[in-house]
């Protein structure tokens, strides 16, 4: 991710865990915050509120996947390899170093 997008990932990330851990402190975490993000972040949790946590879950879960096969992708490409050409415990092995990461 890059740009616009990255902040947006950042924002959603950080809005995944707030709402699944941390709602109790997160008005002071937003106090401490450069206005426009915490503008930006204050949209995104509206958006979630009422998401429930086992969904809220799922699409970070899904969002953590996406930006793991793109770091992969990219690895792979500026390594010359072809990722769908070398065997599955190999690019299993990869992915799970890059979550780890």
């Amino acid at each position: 991710m890059s740009g616009a997008g990255a902040g947006k990932g950042r924002d959603e990330t950080f809005c995944f865990i707030a709402l699944m851990r941390g709602r109790g402190s997160l008005d002071n975490i937003l106090k401490l915050m450069p206005e426009r993000r915490r503008t930006a972040i204050q949209a995104l949790l509206k958006q979630m509120a009422d998401v429930p946590e086992a969904d809220l879950r799922a699409r970070w879960k899904q969002m953590r996947q996406s930006e793991t096969d793109e770091l992969c992708r990219r690895a792979a490409q500026e390594a010359g390899l072809r990722l769908d050409l070398m065997p599955a415990f190999v690019r299993d092995w990869i992915g799970e170093r890059s979550r780890n990461a």
